[in-house]
């Protein structure tokens, strides 16, 4: 897996890259950044909101989390892409595509379990913490 780091006084198309992490790796790096001082330094430089990002070498898993203030607390928008069951025709048909899961509104510890669901492949509770967020 590829860690990507978006921090505020980066381009939009800018990042800092760890390749080769793991799940510790992955969760050391969550843990680490100034998600506070990040989403300060965003607001006053209007240029992008932090985020961390990991995605597999083939490109076929993605998640990514980003930080953002809404009313003086800290939350969390994020998505998930992985391949796996998708419904189509009003959810009649049943075929292999590309599920796509996204949140608005997670919480530091939400965020956290994502990733930590994410590295262990657990799609299944994946989907409910997103469904629940």
């Amino acid at each position: 897996m590829n860690i990507y780091l978006q921090y505020a006084h980066h381009a939009l198309d800018e990042f800092d890259e760890i390749s080769s992490a793991g799940s510790r790796e992955v969760l050391e790096q969550f843990e680490s950044f100034d998600w506070a001082g990040e989403i300060e330094r965003a607001e006053q430089l209007q240029k992008v909101s932090p985020t961390l990002s990991v995605e597999s070498n083939d490109k076929t898993l993605l998640i990514w989390v980003s930080g953002v203030k809404t009313s003086a607390k800290l939350e969390f928008i994020s998505e998930c892409n992985y391949p796996g069951e998708v419904s189509s025709l009003f959810g009649l048909i049943k075929k292999q595509g590309v599920v796509s899961l996204d949140t608005q509104n997670f919480s530091i510890d939400q965020a956290k379990q994502a990733l930590t669901l994410f590295m262990n492949k657990d799609f299944e509770s994946l989907k409910g913490l997103y469904s629940g967020a």
